[in-house]
């Protein structure tokens, strides 16, 4: 097994350019249930919808959905508890997670459409346990389930009614913890590698679970995995005079060591987006746990990006992010526990680029969840046959484009992303006005 270090990590976590540091954040705090005194966030979508959990202590905890507006209670399988450990939300809006039945026992659950199904019935013969960690935009889900009453077992469910075990071990423990839009599953499993009591990652690309660590005494997770096949989590690497766990990526076969905040001798990755961000946490300087975000390879602790008078004193953790750079997780606001949601807001305008532009007020023509007014110019307006100037050879093509309705960047000279008359005598105006 090939490991590089947190040097060669901005090869392997191939971003836009528009992602290349840190904009200006604003934070939410997203509340509680009715009757409930804390919360957390576990999951966001691409949409910005928020699943997590509410809670007055460790026995009455209840489910919900934030979207974008107010939380929505999951309900339950019949009893009166609702965990929301492990919980993951797909673009749809569905969501799985754990809940317990009328008769006490901890199942998987799926929630779509307001209603909330179980994943898996327990027999006799099985145990009496399950947990969904998460679903992907086909409906397919994954999570573990208690084959015996010694051994959890990797799982898969293509629908509520339909469940696969991955491991099919006896004496052997796994979890598969997340799946991509490619049905491409990611988790630990433990392997025999002359100790069977070290877990590694391993992937299954729904024929053959890889094992992606292939170390020897040294022990690993995968955490998530996005549409590239990028796996996150964290592994055990041989640092100085010892053994250190530390956030980890693998990319093409190669595990790469994430690294640490200043100061800090660990690390975790939780989870990772579709251009490479990472979020995760560790210690540091004065702290045991902080979390953070990676991107091009630079670590930030959270607590960094927090506008000023915010209200937050201390971030928990950091579950989870989206393409948009939404990071959601759990802290502390005016003294209790919430659940937060932390957005870019690259035109510091106090409202998040999500909003901004599901509201119209900014545009993402080339949809990398950056408002273009945040970004350089991606092209010249007006300049309909690309050869670095507007004039009277851009006629024909910026006509052809209108007529055409296929979308250009030169020829949307208004830059809302759709090419109509407006366009049409802004390039007039253009054209008028060139040298």
């Amino acid at each position: 097994m090939k490991v590089l270090g947190i040097g060669a990590i901005c090869l392997t976590l191939a971003v836009a350019a528009a992602h290349a540091s840190d904009p200006p954040y604003v934070i939410e705090n997203l509340g509680t249930l009715p009757n409930k005194g804390l919360s957390g966030a576990k999951g966001i979508n691409s949409n910005g919808y928020v699943c997590g959990f509410s809670a007055n202590s460790p026995s009455d905890f209840a489910s919900f959905i934030w979207d974008m507006n107010t939380l929505v209670d999951l309900g339950s399988l019949g009893g009166t508890f609702t965990a929301a450990q492990g919980i993951g939300i797909n673009a749809a809006g569905e969501i799985v997670g754990i809940s317990k039945n009328a008769g006490g026992e901890n199942l998987a659950f799926r929630w779509s459409n307001g209603s909330m199904r179980s994943l898996y019935t327990p027999t006799t013969a099985l145990g009496k346990y399950s947990k969904g960690f998460d679903i992907n935009n086909a409906g397919v889900m994954v999570g573990v389930i208690q084959t015996t009453y010694f051994d959890i077992h990797a799982a898969m469910w293509t629908d509520p009614g339909t469940l696969i075990d991955l491991d099919g071990r006896i004496g052997y423990n796994s979890s598969a913890n997340a799946i991509n839009n490619s049905g491409t599953i990611v988790g630990s499993m433990k392997f025999v590698d002359g100790d069977s009591t070290i877990d590694h990652a391993f992937l299954y690309d729904g024929v053959t679970i890889t094992d992606l660590d292939g170390r020897s005494g040294y022990g690993s997770v995968a955490s998530d995995i996005n549409d590239s096949d990028q796996v996150v989590g964290n592994a055990q690497f041989f640092i100085g005079a010892g053994v250190q766990t530390r956030a980890a990526l693998w990319d093409g076969g190669v595990l790469y060591d994430l690294g640490v905040m200043p100061g800090g001798t660990q690390s975790q990755a939780i989870a990772i987006n579709n251009f490479g961000d990472v979020v995760g946490g560790g210690s540091k300087t004065g702290y045991a746990f902080r979390p953070f975000v990676i991107r091009d390879g630079v670590i930030t602790d959270l607590h960094d990006l927090l506008p000023v008078g915010s209200g937050w004193t201390v971030l928990y953790e950091a579950s989870d992010i989206n393409d948009a750079g939404q990071i959601v997780g759990r802290g502390i606001h005016s003294g209790v526990e919430r659940a937060f949601l932390l957005s870019p807001d690259c035109n510091s305008n106090g409202i998040s680029d999500m909003e901004d532009m599901l509201g119209g007020t900014s545009y993402d023509c080339n949809g990398d969840y950056v408002p273009d007014e945040c970004q350089p110019p991606a092209c010249i307006k007006g300049d309909a046959n690309e050869d670095g100037e507007v004039d009277a050879l851009d006629i024909a093509p910026f006509v052809q484009a209108v007529l055409n309705g296929g979308y250009t960047c030169e020829s949307d000279c208004i830059s809302d992303c759709t090419l109509d008359a407006d366009d049409a005598a802004e390039f007039v105006t253009i054209l008028l006005s060139a040298p």
